[in-house]
Formats: C-alpha cells, sequence, structure tokens
C-alpha cells in the first residue's frame, strides 16, 4: 500500500453539525458515508437523525461518498450542517434512507461489472467475507478494506468513474480504457475540454479527495491511489464562474 494511498484513506473533514441550538464537533472521513455517523449523532443530539443539510438549507445526499459531496457542494472549513429527523419532512431531491450495506453492495457489484463483463468477484464471495468487506467500511480500515479489494482480482481495462458537474445535476457512471484524465476529460465532457486547450484551462478543474490532480495522470494510476470505497473514481469537475461575466453582473446591478 503507497503512502498516497493511506494519506487518501486518512482525508477528513471537520464538521459543526447544529440540531435545536445544541452543536456537535465531528471529524468525518472523506472516504466513507454519513449514515455511518447518524447513530453517534442521535445519541449525542438525543433524536433519531434521519439526513444532513448545509447552512443554506440544501440536503446532503446520504448515498454519496463524504468527501465527493464536500468537493461538489464546494463545502466550508469546518462544514456547518444542520440535522433532519424523522419528525421532519423528509427532502424530495434526495434518496430516501435505505440499507447502506446493500447500497454500498450494489455499488461495488456495479464496480465489478465494469472491470471484468461480469460481478461474479463479488457475488462469489464467502458471508464472512461479505461481512468483513463491510465491516472494513464501517470502521474504515484500510488493510482490512485493501485486503478484500484484493480478492476481487479486477482487470483493470475498463476504470468504472462517477463523473460530476457542479453547475447541474450531471451524475453519471462511465467506463475509461484509455491513459490519462486529461485524455479522459476531453472525450467525457468535449464541451469544457479539448486537447488544445484544457493544459491551459483556469475556468474548469477536476477536483479528487479535495485535490486538483494533474491532468496528465494516468486514469489508472489515480484509480490505484484513488478508489473510493465503493470501487469507483469520484470525479468532480468544478466550472469557475466566469470572471468577464461577473463583473458584467456587477456593473448591471451598480
Amino acid at each position: 500500500m503507497s503512502e498516497i494511498a493511506r494519506k487518501v484513506w486518512e482525508g477528513s473533514i471537520n464538521c459543526i453539525v447544529s440540531y435545536r441550538g445544541t452543536e456537535c464537533y465531528l471529524r468525518v472521513f472523506r472516504n466513507s458515508y454519513f449514515p455511518l455517523y447518524f447513530q453517534l449523532l442521535s445519541s449525542y443530539f438525543n433524536d433519531e437523525v434521519s439526513f444532513l443539510y448545509t447552512e443554506d438549507d440544501v440536503p446532503v445526499a446520504w448515498n454519496k461518498p463524504i468527501g465527493v459531496l464536500y468537493d461538489l457542494m464546494q463545502g466550508t472549513s469546518p462544514w456547518r450542517l444542520s440535522c433532519g429527523t424523522k419528525a421532519d419532512e423528509y427532502p424530495e431531491y434526495i434518496l430516501p434512507l435505505t440499507d447502506v450495506e446493500s447500497y454500498w453492495c450494489n455499488q461495488m457489484k456495479e464496480a465489478c461489472y465494469i472491470h471484468n463483463g461480469n460481478s461474479k468477484q463479488m457475488m462469489s464471495l464467502s458471508r464472512d467475507d461479505s461481512l468483513t468487506f463491510w465491516h472494513s467500511v464501517v470502521t474504515h480500515n484500510q488493510t482490512t478494506w485493501f485486503r478484500m479489494f484484493a480478492k476481487l482480482h479486477l482487470q483493470f481495462k475498463r476504470i468504472p468513474i462517477r463523473l460530476y458537474l457542479n453547475d447541474s445535476k450531471l451524475d453519471k457512471v462511465v467506463q475509461w480504457h484509455g491513459q490519462t484524465l486529461g485524455e479522459a476529460m476531453c472525450e467525457l465532457i468535449p464541451e469544457l475540454f479539448d486537447m488544445k486547450r484544457w493544459r491551459n484551462n483556469d475556468q474548469v478543474s477536476v477536483v479528487l479527495h479535495g485535490v486538483e490532480p494533474p491532468l496528465q495522470c494516468p486514469v489508472d494510476d489515480l484509480y490505484r491511489e484513488c478508489v473510493y470505497v465503493d470501487g469507483f473514481l469520484h470525479l468532480c469537475v468544478i466550472v469557475k464562474p466566469n470572471l468577464s461575466d461577473a463583473e458584467s453582473k456587477a456593473e448591471g446591478e451598480s
């Protein structure tokens, strides 16, 4: 296991979660899911937490890794969040909270299918191995997770990617079998990237685990070092406000 993979796994975000005037200071792992912290929050606030939303009242999806949510929503530091409970109306724009283990397992099966053309490796794990694999997600045990991940014998012919755009509702699964991250972006989002200008495009950035990897990086290397717990490489494409548009808007409002 490389030093990069270790640091990626240990990446965390400081949060301040509030509920009815009480605040809980919480440090969460990027490579994890918010529902895995709901029991702790429920005990702290003495109420059953069922969802979170930002200080701008934007619901936070539970089914994406925390680091992806933070990067996509461009969270503050610390990230200020509020709790919703079962007594509150559940947000209509996020997936209803279900069994997190089943959801994670289905994501891993999909990642296996993209790699190998089938999900046999994930489906053929013994019951004990499956429980150990999931428990490594719950306890955030990197050594055990990578040991179980290696049992899937992935071929790395196609890399499973989840691609997001911060200024749209784009959230799609793609598979990539080429070389560099820049080439992948040029093919997958040609309206934002092209081979002539992607190297110097300061209006668009690709964020992975809170950093902007060089677009010259081979995608398979990024995957091996930065894979998320669901077997996907989650890439957030951040489109920055156009400076000239912002200036024109400011002039119009003055």
